[in-house]
């Protein structure tokens, strides 16, 4: 009789085994997933920030490059009015090309203090 009550002893350790390893290995998943959680958390956080300041890089290239341009705009204006005014001879519109070059010169540079 005793080897009947082993026996079954023994059947119900081996689910009693199965059934607390399912359990522990349920467990050990659950924390894995929740770990790569947290981890795909924490770059995407990171990305985010990344991209912000990635924004805010190209807003700041693009306002110097726009500023570039007009600057070399106000350049360009200037020589082909100057070559122009030598070309007639005529020193009052060379001084008055100047005097819009200076203008706009100090205008940029007032706004670029503020």
């Amino acid at each position: 009789m005793s080897g009947i009550y082993a026996f079954l002893l023994g059947i119900v350790a081996l689910i009693g085994s199965f059934f607390f390893g399912r359990l522990k290995g349920n467990k050990a998943v659950k924390e894995k997933a929740e770990a790569q959680i947290a981890t795909e958390k924490a770059k995407t956080e990171k990305a985010e920030k990344e991209k912000e300041l990635v924004i805010e890089a190209a807003k700041e290239v693009k306002q110097v490059t726009a500023e570039d341009a007009a600057i070399q705009g106000y350049f360009e204006e200037f020589r082909r009015d100057y070559v122009e005014a030598e070309e007639h001879e005529d020193i009052d519109y060379a001084i008055e090309a100047a005097r819009r070059l200076a203008e706009r010169a100090t205008n940029w540079q007032q706004r670029n203090r503020q």
